[in-house]
């Protein structure tokens, strides 16, 4: 074996390594076929971190607190070498002793089967995804960006991750009056060779929905026909040069209010038309993904895919459901990424309620930064062992940090690289490190900036 591999026993019990296996798949599907070792053994790809004892018990105690005594055995193998040993032993006394009946038997095996699994996520080891971290091959040729199971695939229908930079300036620039692009000469061939230096292979281009619509504007100049052939001709020439595309909706606002900003979700009035224009011009193009709102806010998840909901502001907001089928509407096949709430740190309520894709080409969208509601290791592990990221992609529109650094990034990066979830680091402009930016105003990195560039260049190609 490869990987690593956990056996166990329960309960006193030894129960059949292939029902062990059945309630490890069901807890952790990305778990890969086990063998039988003799005494019930459940063999998987997992984690090599320790468990600890005491916060199992407390869990399995709450989960079943009909269990009278139980008795447990982790062992992590890696590589054929032992690498922990862990016994367990846990008493209530909120149930009298098991009877030897068979249906009392049966349902012991059953507890200890569901026990062994539920230990295996609750000591945190949890499988490491089929997608590895060297899946960041770029494209060759026109990209192609598919969702196939929980990864995404190129045209070949090799596995692949998003890795790469998010360009701010054509969500503002066409409302402050400065073009469309900021820097001026930032969709330039030089430009786009700049960033390809870094070892990315997507982009990630906020788009505002009054510029592509060409209204409420104060410079009408920079909106409707010419803001959508700009977004279109480099779209274009970042395909050709082999990166692909993450449109992302990031500026809008209800009736004549001007888009300066972001909303609670998408507005009902224009975002619908928004992405109609925007699937409808880049259906052809699979290199290309749809990001359908940047960051909702403090809204329930019923609202936030469904719709329908007026806020406070009195301004009634679009689902995701109408937002895809309008896309899906335009014959445009493109992948789809839908954030959560909380300014896009929180995807839980998508384990109870996700947005219908008749093309089945969802991807779950986080933004990670130090300072927001998914700085914390314990919360990435969260969407693991809920079992999202075992659904559907996910991938990191926007990362950073504040603090000139790149330590918090480089932790963030291990996991996402461990769990083969992709990563687009904000923001490729110029400007102060703590802004977050790449880069300063004589195009080096910053210091963070420059961490990040360092480990893209350890990943394979």
């Amino acid at each position: 074996m490869t990987g690593t591999w956990v056996t166990g026993l329960w309960s006193g019990v030894r129960p059949h390594s292939s029902s062990i296996q059945s309630a490890l798949r069901v807890a952790t599907p990305d778990a890969s076929p086990g063998h039988d070792k003799g005494v019930g053994a459940g063999v998987a790809n997992w984690a090599t971190a320790a468990p600890q004892s005491s916060g199992v018990r407390r869990s399995l105690l709450v989960l079943f607190p009909h269990l009278r005594e139980g008795r447990g055995i982790l062992v992590m193998h890696s590589r054929g070498r032992e690498l922990h040993r862990r016994e367990m032993k846990m008493t209530t006394s909120t149930c009298p002793r098991s009877s030897k009946s068979g249906r009392s038997r049966a349902r012991v095996l059953r507890v200890g089967v569901v026990l062994i699994a539920l230990a295996v996520v609750q000591l945190g080891l949890g499988p490491i995804k089929s997608t590895p971290a060297s899946a960041t091959v770029g494209f060759s040729g026109p990209p192609v960006v598919r969702v196939s199971g929980n990864h995404l695939v190129n045209g070949s229908g090799r596995t692949i991750r998003l890795i790469g930079v998010g360009q701010p300036g054509t969500e503002s620039s066409c409302v402050t009056g400065n073009g469309f692009f900021s820097p001026p000469n930032s969709d330039t061939p030089s430009w786009i060779a700049f960033m390809k230096s870094w070892k990315i292979n997507s982009v990630r281009l906020p788009l505002n929905e009054d510029c592509w619509l060409g209204i409420n504007l104060p410079h009408p100049q920079y909106g409707g026909v010419p803001y959508r052939s700009a977004i279109v001709h480099y779209v274009n020439d970042l395909n050709a040069a082999g990166l692909a595309v993450i449109l992302d909706l990031h500026w809008g606002a209800p009736g004549k209010q001007l888009a300066t900003g972001g909303e609670v979700m998408a507005d009902e009035d224009h975002s619908p038309s928004f992405w109609s224009s925007v699937a409808a011009t880049f259906k052809g193009h699979q290199g290309v993904v749809f990001d359908l709102y940047n960051e909702p806010r403090e809204l329930s998840f019923s609202c936030l895919v469904d719709g329908g909901c007026v806020t406070t502001k009195g301004v009634k907001l679009a689902g995701y459901n109408q937002l895809i089928s309008d896309v899906r509407n335009t014959g445009a096949t493109n992948v789809i990424m839908v954030a959560g709430t909380l300014f896009a740190t929180n995807p839980t309520g998508f384990n109870k309620i996700m947005p219908h894709d008749p093309r089945g080409q969802l991807a779950i969208s986080v933004h990670v930064y130090n300072f927001n509601g998914a700085k914390k290791p314990t919360t990435w592990n969260l969407w693991f062992h809920m079992g999202l990221l075992a659904k559907v992609p996910f991938v990191t529109g926007e990362l950073g940090e504040k603090d000139c650094t790149s330590t918090f990034i480089d932790t963030y990066m291990s996991w996402a690289d461990a769990h083969g979830v992709s990563y687009l680091a904000w923001a490729f402009n110029s400007g102060p490190c703590n802004g977050p930016y790449l880069i300063d105003s004589s195009d080096n990195p910053t210091p963070y900036g420059a961490g990040y560039k360092a480990h893209l260049a350890t990943l394979p190609a």
